[in-house]
C-alpha cells in the first residue's frame, strides 16, 4: 500500500513511466515526464479500463481512495463509473477515457505492430495535450496544435496518421453517443498536403549481377551478406525475411511458409526454395542454426535478428544510395520475370504476395504454386549465372 511519504520519494526510474499499487483498484502512475496521477484500474465487460482521478500532490492519496470507493461502488451497482456518477447522472468524459474505450474495441482488428503504433502515438503525441480535458470541450485549435508540431518538423506523414487517429477516435464517440462534440469540419483544410507517395528505387537487370558481385567481396559480416544474397533470390519484403525463425522452414519439402502475422494482406505466404537458395540457408545454418532467427544478431546479447539499418548501410557504401533499396529486390524481379520470363503474370503477383485488383481478383482463387516454384528456380538460376559470369570476367 502506498503512503504519503513513500509517495514523496518515488522517482522516475530509467525515464520510463511506472505503476504503484495501492487497493481498491487505485494505483499510482508516475510518468517519465515526471507526474505523478492516481489511476484507477477495473474490469468492464471482461475488458481492462482505466480512469485518471488526479494528480499528486493537489489530489490527495485519501481523496484518490475515497474516488477509488466510489467508483468501485457505481461498478457493483452494475453502473460503468466512466460514464456515470453514483447519483446515476452524466460525468463529463475526458478525452483518454474515450481513446481507451475505442482503443480497446477495435485492438483485436489489428495487427500487432498497428496496434503498438496506435497504443505509442497516443501516449508519446496525443495525450500530453488534451488526455485529462472533457472529449465535450476539445476545440479545433487542440487538434491543430497537436497536428502542427510535426508538420513544423517535416513529419507530414506522421501528421496525416495523426489526423486520421483522432478523426477515428472522434467518431467513435459521435457513434457511441459519449459526445455530440466534432471539431473536425474543414479541419483537413489546414493540413499541409500529405507528400506523394516515392516508388522505392531499384537498379534494372543490368546492373543486378554487379552489385551481387560487389556485396559477396565486401568486408560486411557474413549474415548481413547472407541476408541481403537470400533477399535477392526469394524478393519478400525485407521485414519479412529479417524476421524469420528457422521453424518456418522445410527443407525435406523446399519451402518457407511466412506466418499470417509478419505478411502485410495478414494472410500466410508460401515461399519454394530453389536449389541456390537451400546452398545459401545450409551456410546459414552453420552461423545461426542453434538460434531461433535466421539472421540471429551476432551482437546483440538476447536472441534478436539483424537490423535493417546495418544492411540498408551496406548498400550505401557501395554505392548504391538512391539508387537501390533492400525493397527493391522486389522491383528488380518483377521486371526480370515479366521480361525476360515465360511466366503468367498472375503467377508472379502471386508470389510477390500481390492482390489482384478488380472483381478478377475477388474470384481468382488459383495458387499457381507449380508455376511458382518453376518460376523461383528459374529466377535464382538466372541471377547467380549472371553473378558467375561477372565474376569471371572481372578475374
Amino acid at each position: 500500500m502506498l503512503t504519503d511519504l513513500k509517495i514523496q520519494r518515488l522517482k522516475v526510474e530509467n525515464g520510463k513511466t511506472k505503476r504503484y499499487a495501492d487497493r481498491d483498484g487505485l494505483v499510482l502512475e508516475v510518468r517519465a515526464s515526471g507526474k505523478k496521477v492516481f489511476i484507477f484500474r477495473f474490469q468492464w465487460d471482461k475488458k481492462p479500463q482505466t480512469i485518471t482521478c488526479g494528480q499528486y500532490p493537489s489530489f490527495t492519496l485519501a481523496e484518490a481512495r475515497n474516488l477509488a470507493v466510489v467508483h468501485r461502488d457505481s461498478i457493483n451497482k452494475g453502473i460503468d463509473p466512466r460514464l456515470k456518477n453514483v447519483d446515476g447522472n452524466q460525468t463529463e468524459l475526458t478525452f483518454e477515457v474515450v481513446a481507451e474505450q475505442w482503443f480497446q474495441k477495435y485492438k483485436g482488428t489489428w495487427k500487432e505492430f498497428a496496434c503498438n503504433r496506435h497504443s505509442k502515438s497516443l501516449k508519446r503525441d496525443i495525450y500530453p495535450y488534451i488526455a485529462e480535458k472533457p472529449i465535450d470541450e476539445v476545440t479545433k485549435a487542440d487538434l491543430l496544435q497537436i497536428i502542427q508540431f510535426h508538420e513544423m518538423l517535416g513529419h507530414h506523414d506522421v501528421a496525416h496518421r495523426i489526423f486520421a487517429r483522432l478523426k477515428a477516435i472522434f467518431e467513435y464517440a459521435l457513434g457511441a453517443s459519449l459526445t455530440s462534440n466534432y471539431p473536425f469540419i474543414g479541419l483537413h483544410k489546414a493540413l499541409v498536403p500529405k507528400p506523394k507517395a516515392i516508388n522505392q528505387p531499384a537498379i534494372n537487370s543490368t546492373e543486378a549481377h554487379e552489385m551481387l558481385d560487389r556485396i559477396k567481396k565486401s568486408s560486411a559480416t557474413r549474415i548481413n551478406k547472407l541476408y541481403i544474397e537470400l533477399l535477392a533470390h526469394l524478393f519478400t519484403r525485407p521485414k519479412e525475411l529479417r524476421l524469420a525463425k528457422w521453424n518456418e522452414f522445410d527443407f525435406h519439402l523446399a519451402e518457407w511458409t511466412i506466418p499470417k502475422e509478419r505478411m502485410k494482406a495478414g494472410l500466410q505466404h508460401w515461399v519454394p526454395l530453389s536449389p541456390q537458395v537451400l546452398k545459401l540457408l545450409k551456410e546459414l545454418r552453420m552461423l545461426t542454426g542453434f538460434t531461433p532467427y535466421l539472421f540471429n544478431s551476432p551482437t546483440a546479447k538476447t536472441h534478436q535478428p539483424i537490423s535493417e539499418t546495418s544492411s540498408r548501410k551496406l548498400l550505401h557504401l557501395l554505392g548504391y544510395k538512391n539508387r537501390h533499396t533492400l525493397h527493391g529486390f522486389r522491383s528488380l524481379c518483377s521486371s526480370v520475370l515479366h521480361e525476360k520470363g515465360h511466366f503468367r503474370s498472375e503467377a508472379i503477383e502471386a508470389q510477390l504476395s500481390h492482390k489482384i485488383q478488380g472483381v478478377r481478383g475477388i474470384y481468382l482463387r488459383a495458387d499457381f504454386k507449380v508455376e511458382r516454384r518453376e518460376l523461383m528456380n528459374w529466377y535464382s538460376t538466372w541471377l547467380t549465372e549472371e553473378i558467375q559470369q561477372t565474376m569471371v570476367l572481372s578475374s
